[in-house]
């Protein structure tokens, strides 16, 4: 995992079968007479090391969903979601990624409005613009993507988005599979 997570970081990509960039087996935690024996030298190090640990405090409600905030200036996430989905509908029509939209107008239409107002309702407008976020900049890279993966890949919103290449329209996927009302 750190090998990708340096070549995401550097903007290269990772070969296949070439291992870690880290030539070490000590990714453990160590025990006090080896963190002594690394860092006793150093006066007070092992000290403040404890009164950091003790210094912090965090405590979480596992029955609370935890998501990250899309920073959003003049704007709300959930209005510039459905820009953005609106916008990749068109997109997609023009590329000739959806053949069959104008026959399907109402359907496609009805189906981004629905899944719009579930993710905004659900409050996943945020995940869904920092998701869009980073498979854009890994496509923007050359950085693999896969086209969607999981149920993930039965939202329209997504697939308009640029964040999975799967028409879930064209295959019937269910979009409560991913979320559900």
């Amino acid at each position: 995992v750190e090998d990708v997570d340096k070549a995401v970081r550097e903007y290269q990509r990772k070969k296949a079968g070439k291992g870690s960039s880290f030539d070490v087996d000590e990714f453990y935690y160590k025990t006090s007479d080896e963190m002594r024996m690394l860092f006793g030298k150093y006066s007070g190090a092992l000290e403040n090391s404890v009164k950091i640990a003790e210094r912090c405090n965090l405590e979480l409600d596992f029955d609370k969903i935890y998501l990250p905030k899309y920073p959003c200036i003049d704007r709300q996430p959930k209005d510039i979601l459905s820009a953005m989905a609106w916008e990749g509908l068109r997109n997609r029509v023009q590329l000739g990624d959806i053949n069959k939209y104008h026959a399907n107008k109402r359907k496609y239409d009805e189906r981004i409005e629905y899944e719009l107002s579930v993710i905004d309702n659900m409050g996943y407008s945020d995940y869904f613009l920092i998701v869009q976020d980073y498979v854009g900049f890994a496509k923007a890279k050359g950085i693999p993507v896969g086209p969607g993966r999981g149920s993930g890949a039965a939202s329209i919103v997504a697939y308009c988005m640029h964040i999975t290449e799967v028409d879930p329209m064209k295959y019937a996927l269910i979009f409560e599979r991913f979320l559900n009302p």
